[in-house]
């Protein structure tokens, strides 16, 4: 009886583990958890689970169907039991929209370009024009320093154009132009702060602020 002890107990050690760690599920039903702009009924159709055999070793099958979706950034598929699966999402931050004469798409917040058509889906991002991939770093740089800033409570971006000759341009929803060089972005970012809190005091707007040159700057305001 001793001798076939350790191996019981290893036999319902296995016995615990496959009951809490299923090697397989019969999918009947789906949990999503992570997201927050693609619907559930978009996941569950397009990653073809449901009724569906999935094991431990098949699936990155599934993972790649759901891939295809340019909104979702990474993705883990968990068995739950040997009928319910987990997907864990985790959405991509889009922060422009591209819309040239020859190149439709969007950028995401680690500055990577996806073709898409359909921009009307996103009214809320701002537009960018730019030449390059040089060129999308610096707006993506640039629109993470304003987020750090604050600025945000101040304007809202429409447009931003990085530009060789004028350098950065941005354009606001309330037709408002800044421009800011493309050097010291961090100083020339307090400094709009100041002006715009400065403005707030005397109840005007400024509709063109040019800070392009460091040590001084221009404001034009509403009349």
């Amino acid at each position: 009886m001793k001798n076939k002890l350790p191996l019981l107990l290893m036999t319902l050690i296995i016995i615990c583990w496959t009951i809490f760690n299923p090697l397989f599920s019969i999918v009947k039903k789906i949990k999503i958890v992570g997201n927050k702009n693609i619907a559930e009924d978009e996941i569950i159709q397009t990653s073809e689970l449901l009724n569906n055999f999935v094991f431990f070793y098949n699936k990155n099958s599934f993972k790649k169907k759901l891939k295809e979706n340019i909104m979702i950034k990474n993705i883990e598929l968990s068995l739950l039991s040997y009928s319910e699966i987990e997907i864990q999402i985790i959405e991509r931050n889009f922060i422009f929209k591209i819309n040239n004469s020859n190149t439709k798409g969007l950028i995401d917040s680690d500055g990577d370009f996806f073709y898409f058509s359909d921009l009307a889906n996103f009214p809320n991002l701002p537009f960018l024009v730019a030449e390059n991939d040089e060129d999308i770093t610096i707006a993506t740089n640039l629109l993470n320093k304003i987020a750090e800033e604050d600025l945000n409570i101040y304007f809202e971006i429409s447009e931003i154009i990085i530009d060789k000759i004028i350098g950065a341009q941005i354009y606001t929803t309330n037709n408002q132009i800044i421009l800011l060089g493309m050097q010291d972005f961090d100083v020339k970012l307090k400094q709009l702060i100041i002006i715009f809190n400065d403005s707030l005091k005397v109840n005007r707007i400024p509709r063109l602020v040019d800070l392009r040159e460091k040590s001084k700057g221009i404001v034009n305001y509403t009349l």
